[in-house]
């Protein structure tokens, strides 16, 4: 007996409507929901299958089972070094897969997370360097803020340090210093020999890092210079004050170095962040650094413990005095020439 042409419709559809749904389960199975929520900032290593490794940063966003972001693959390779790039890639259950270009360099890496904290994997490179990768999520620590106020200026900021009544500024690229009040009036200026990457208050005088010379170099609270040490391979980017001693980061290194206030190094550690995070500050045994518009709270052993957000993003210029940190944040013309709005804001860190 034979099919009439509604029988074949039949048969036709419930084949057509069988396939949809395997292909579906197919797809469903190969994109599962993911099981935990990537969002956030994550740091980690890699080591390859020669003698190159290094670490990475990176800062991701998650969409369901797309994800994307930045990453910073920081090692001593010139191929792979880069300040930054756009990268996505997808999530499935524990499973990530991803595909990112570094100057024209393919890196594909795949892995598992263990939980919502820890993953690793491995990754291939159009350069023929495979190899392993492993990386944890750094916790975001909420901290508000507590205070804020205005400074009506027209020049750019280039460092600013809190004595614990006023403000210490130095405008970008200018020989001078402007106290200010914590109404964010200027209530004195000094000439100096010098303009700033960095400052910190010691109690009693400033510590700057120079712009022209990278020299470390100790202020009276009129500008006069008192003493000028070299810092660690004659490069400089931050500098902080724990009380006793100094600490004076070097992004061409990426180093972090404890110094007496003769400049003899006492301990070093490696900067887990990118080069050139030109603001820190010390405070309880940790230090403070900017990085990715956001402040990373580091252990003395360069373990990042956590992070917090800053409104505005990259600081101008940034200080801790009595559990509080300050920082001051500039919004610019699109010329750059000059400052739409400057604000000082204070985070309470307990």
């Amino acid at each position: 007996m034979t099919m009439n042409r509604i029988q074949i419709f039949i048969y036709k559809s419930i084949l057509i409507f069988t396939f949809l749904l395997f292909t579906f389960s197919c797809v469903k199975e190969k994109f599962s929901d993911p099981e935990y929520d990537i969002t956030g900032i994550w740091y980690g290593s890699w080591q390859g299958n020669t003698d190159e490794s290094g670490t990475f940063i990176t800062d991701i966003t998650m969409d369901f089972t797309d994800f994307e972001g930045y990453i910073y693959i920081l090692s001593d390779l010139p191929s792979l070094f880069n300040y930054g790039i756009d990268f996505d890639g997808t999530i499935s259950g524990h499973e990530v897969n991803t595909l990112i270009s570094v100057e024209n360099v393919l890196i594909r890496a795949e892995g598992e997370l263990e939980n919502d904290s820890i993953a690793e994997g491995t990754f291939h490179t159009s350069v023929d360097i495979d190899g392993n990768w492993s990386c944890r999520k750094i916790p975001l620590n909420e901290v508000e803020i507590s205070d804020s106020f205005t400074y009506s200026t027209n020049h750019t900021i280039s460092c600013m340090t809190f004595d614990g009544e006023n403000f210490w500024v130095n405008p970008e690229f200018e020989y001078k210093l402007l106290l200010l009040d914590q109404e964010g009036e200027v209530i004195n200026s000094f000439d100096t020999d010098n303009y700033y990457k960095d400052m910190t208050f010691s109690g009693k005088y400033l510590w700057c890092v120079s712009y022209n010379s990278d020299k470390i170099i100790k202020l009276d609270k009129k500008g006069n210079e008192i003493v000028r040490i070299d810092p660690p391979h004659y490069f400089a980017d931050a500098i902080a004050f724990d009380g006793t001693y100094l600490w004076c980061s070097d992004g061409l290194y990426r180093m972090t170095y404890k110094l007496d206030t003769l400049g003899n190094v006492l301990d070093s550690l490696q900067n887990p962040l990118l080069p050139h995070s030109v603001h820190m500050e010390y405070f309880d045994d940790h230090l403070f650094i900017n990085c990715l518009s956001k402040i990373f709270k580091l252990s003395l052993n360069g373990t990042i413990v956590s992070y917090f957000d800053i409104p505005g993003g990259y600081p101008r210029g940034m200080s801790v005095y009595d559990n509080s940190i300050w920082y001051v944040y500039q919004e610019q013309y699109e010329q750059g020439v000059c400052c739409k709005q400057t604000i000082f804001y204070e985070f309470r860190l307990e």
